[in-house]
């Protein structure tokens, strides 16, 4: 066994798990460390191409949500890449029973992290049918929480939007809100 591959693929997936639990479920912080450095770097990026400009510094939360999920995904899929790659013989073939090539590894690290479960690569012993389940687990729990904070951003948007529709309702400046609001009476 690898011990190199093992370690570099827990660092990984402890990298990946706390900047993904501390993003989707600790409110008051914000976004975990790697999600910051994300944030901080996309938007700097939008600005310095954009020159401030509005249009494109609003296509940078979207970007930012997108790109966040690729980072897990990818810290994730690699981590357990190498935690596989750690034994040559820990997945073999279940027709020809040969070890299972790094694609291979790829390959079933990622249809075993999205709960595909094709069945044409195998885990060799026990050990690595309970790295299996734990890593689809991991997977579950990823896609699961991912969707759920997805979808909690999305309506908080949509709420913002909402809001600043009916506030602009009213009018575009003081004068047009007030004159708005009176009656002839009172507000």
């Amino acid at each position: 066994m690898n011990e190199v591959y093992v370690i570099a693929g827990l660092i990984l997936l402890t990298a990946g798990m706390i900047d993904f639990l501390w993003t989707t479920l600790w409110l008051e912080s914000g976004a975990g460390p790697i999600t910051r450095c994300l944030s901080a770097w996309l938007w700097k990026g939008c600005r310095k191409i954009s020159g401030d400009h509005a249009k494109v510094l609003s296509t940078a939360g979207p970007l930012l949500l997108c790109l966040t999920l690729v980072i897990w995904i990818s810290l994730f899929w690699s981590g357990w890449v190498l935690i596989f790659s750690s034994d040559p013989h820990s997945l073999i073939g279940t027709q020809s029973k040969e070890p299972a090539s790094w694609s291979d590894r790829i390959y079933f690290t990622g249809y075993v992290m999205f709960t595909l479960g094709n069945g044409d690569l195998a885990p060799n012993g026990d050990l690595w049918r309970l790295v299996t389940v734990l890593e689809t687990a991991q997977g579950l729990l990823t896609i699961t929480f991912s969707v759920t904070y997805l979808i909690s951003v999305l309506s908080a948007v949509n709420q913002k939007r909402s809001f600043a529709q009916s506030v602009l309702s009213l009018g575009h400046d003081g004068t047009e809100i007030v004159q708005t609001a009176w009656n002839g009476k009172d507000f």
